[in-house]
Order: structure tokens, then C-alpha cells, then sequence
């Protein structure tokens, strides 16, 4: 079941444990291509893992797959993975 993976990854990403939250996020994504919020928790925890081009690209999946997503976060992850200090640094991941 896609969920289980999706929450199970999302679970582990809070954890701190990337290796098993990628595992199951990406398991969910390979079962259904096109769940954004699939994307969104592996790009939250790409985030957290300090792997700032990989949660941009799935940040831009999430939304393309219907996530709202906030200008203002697209812009925070964009600059993280582009090197650039942004203006508010105070952005909250979705968990």
C-alpha cells in the first residue's frame, strides 16, 4: 500500500534515520509515479539530510503533482540547493 511506505518514510525521515526513509519513500514513488505527497515527505527529508538539490527536484514534483506548495518554501529550497543565503532562513519543512 502506497500510504504505508509514504507515512513509514515520512516516519523514519523524522527520526533522523535517511537510509529507511529513503527506502520507503522511494518505493512509494516507484509504486505511483505520480503521488505528490510522496514527493513532498522525500523532500522534506532530503532537506533534513542536508541534500538540498535532490528536495528541490522533489519539491517541484510535489507541486506538479498537485501539493500545495507556497512560493515563498519553493523559493527557500530553490536558494539551498543554489548555495544562496536566503532572506528568511526560518522556513519549517512540511513533517
Amino acid at each position: 500500500d502506497i500510504s504505508a511506505y509514504s507515512e513509514r518514510g515520512r516516519a523514519y525521515a523524522l527520526k533522523g534515520w535517511y537510509a529507511q526513509a529513503f527506502y520507503d519513500l522511494d518505493t512509494a514513488i516507484r509504486m505511483k509515479p505520480d503521488d505528490g505527497l510522496s514527493y513532498r515527505y522525500r523532500a522534506d527529508a532530503y532537506y533534513q539530510a542536508k541534500e538540498y538539490k535532490m528536495a528541490w527536484a522533489d519539491l517541484k514534483n510535489a507541486k506538479l503533482f498537485g501539493q500545495a506548495v507556497s512560493d515563498e518554501l519553493m523559493e527557500d529550497y530553490q536558494n539551498k540547493a543554489l548555495g544562496i543565503k536566503s532572506k528568511k532562513s526560518s522556513l519549517v519543512p512540511f513533517f
